[in-house]
């Protein structure tokens, strides 16, 4: 049919349990990528936001589909081809919002990028683009939309999330010119008359459309919490990822003030006389990572596990982990790191399972474990015997080193041969399925032999050797290290 409405059970793959500080999770993965063949050349962006028992994910592309979170049953479909019919090709869809079911009829909003025809030009400032915010139905195999909001002209955004809290709709934009801000007398994400580097609320019964805060960077996520307040997560630049509380009219500092510096040296921009590495005169984030952890979305969990309840769950893109955040009042009291091993583009959380979109067009279900024993599985391992390993290979905690020699060693049997974010020999590349012992052994022994053309040449030479550093990656492996 018209929109390839297709129904199938997900296998899932990567099952295990993940041990975080007070609790295990266990651990499902959805591949969806021979459904989202067109998305693969997109950025990544799109989304997934629940609705009861569903849960909807929209790539970029406009390529998504439904997730029966009880049954695994999926139904694809496609908003390429419904919005090809109304002659709008999509630039790039960068969030959805989920709103209501009624009966058999599903419905949310997407921000639908667009290139427009004629850019607004202003002395050196070029806006080729809108946000067209779409209420999407879906009932049975038919797709409507309708045009709620289009933004003014502006430039590439790079945040574009979107959150409706009552019936006001807000949209996320970067600033775009992160990197060149004396490109601007003004930095946009200051200047009134642009949308870069702002959170805009739009009252959907007039469109009435203001400036709720400004002076960000490139907000990456968008929520609201218990005190029915927004909060906000921002990239820095090289270091100050934030969380921020945000208020009406507040501005929170970028490009004036940073907890990061520029990537080029060791200070911020120099509109005004500025501490590098502070943030006075402006707001504050209630938290900021440095380094940065490519902060993603964010939500406050609750009815989840009374010890988790209340705690904010921020993802990552760069250290490919979730974030557990504890705020009391107003302080920050810790940032528990859960490692997943996968960039974390979107969450989403229907108060069974948290739900991760992942930029390699996969969907992980994290629910509490069915296993509820209170003992801890033993993870020692010796890091002194594969200290060899660590003169290229590194380990996951801490800062992903800024030359990668080689790539991480963390749960290497866990994931596909040349899988991570590197850039791999094609005799690697070429490989199929996972290392195993086996495998690992013979690469080890003899590289060249196993994959000729790899780029590693040393071999080692004792058999024992060798089994003794695969016992201990084995080890490192479970340890999520």
């Amino acid at each position: 049919d018209l929109y390839n409405f297709k129904e199938t059970i997900l296998e899932s793959e990567n099952n295990e349990i993940i041990e975080t500080s007070v609790m295990r999770l266990d651990k499902k993965e959805f591949d969806l990528t021979k459904f989202f063949p067109e998305s693969m050349k997109f950025k990544s962006r799109g989304g997934i936001c629940n609705l009861q028992e569903k849960l909807v994910v929209i790539s970029a592309s406009g390529e998504g589909g439904m997730l029966d979170s009880n049954t695994d049953k999926f139904i694809y479909f496609n908003l390429q081809e419904h919005f090809k019919n109304k002659k709008i090709i999509i630039n790039i869809i960068q969030d959805i919002y989920c709103l209501n079911k009624n009966n058999n009829e599903f419905n949310f909003l997407i921000n639908l990028q667009k290139k427009e025809e004629s850019p607004l030009i202003d002395n050196n400032y070029v806006g080729e683009y809108t946000s067209n915010i779409f209420k999407v139905s879906i009932n049975n195999d038919n797709i409507k939309s309708e045009l709620i909001y289009k933004s003014e002209k502006h430039g590439i955004n790079w945040a574009g999330r979107i959150l409706v809290n009552n019936n006001f709709l807000y949209i996320t934009f970067s600033s775009r010119e992160a990197n060149a801000e004396g490109k601007y007398e003004i930095p946009l994400s200051q200047d009134d008359r642009y949308l870069e580097g702002k959170i805009i609320e739009v009252n959907l019964d007039n469109k009435y459309t203001s400036i709720f805060s400004k002076g960000h960077r490139n907000p990456q996520g968008l929520n609201i919490n218990k005190d029915g307040n927004l909060i906000e997560t921002e990239h820095g630049p090289k270091g100050g990822d934030e969380i921020n509380f945000l208020y009406r009219n507040k501005n929170y500092g970028w490009p004036l003030v940073t907890h990061g510096t520029t990537y080029e040296n060791f200070k911020a921009y120099d509109y005004i006389n500025t501490i590098p590495g502070r943030h006075n005169g402006f707001e504050k984030p209630i938290f900021s990572w440095t380094p940065g952890i490519g902060i993603s979305n964010i939500f406050e969990i609750k009815e989840f596990d009374e010890r988790w309840d209340n705690d904010l769950i921020v993802g990552s893109l760069k250290n490919m982990s979730l974030y557990r955040v504890r705020v009391e009042d107003g302080k920050t009291l810790f940032a528990e790191r859960i490692w997943i091993g996968k960039r974390i583009r979107d969450i989403s959380f229907n108060y069974k399972n948290i739900f991760l979109w992942t930029d390699d067009k996969r969907i992980i279900s994290l629910e509490k474990s069915k296993n509820t024993q209170m003992t801890r599985v033993v993870k020692g391992y010796d890091i002194n015997v594969i200290n060899a390993c660590l003169s290229c290979h590194y380990l996951q905690t801490g800062e992903r080193p800024s030359k990668v020699i080689a790539p991480t060693l963390t749960k290497i049997f866990e994931k596909n041969i040349a899988s991570d974010e590197y850039n791999y020999s094609e005799a690697l590349k070429n490989l199929s399925g996972k290392w195993d012992e086996v495998k690992m052994a013979s690469y080890l022994l003899d590289p060249q032999s196993y994959a000729p053309g790899t780029y590693k040449s040393y071999k080692i030479s004792s058999q024992n050797e060798v089994f003794k550093i695969i016992k201990e990656i084995k080890k490192l492996s479970d340890s999520g290290d």
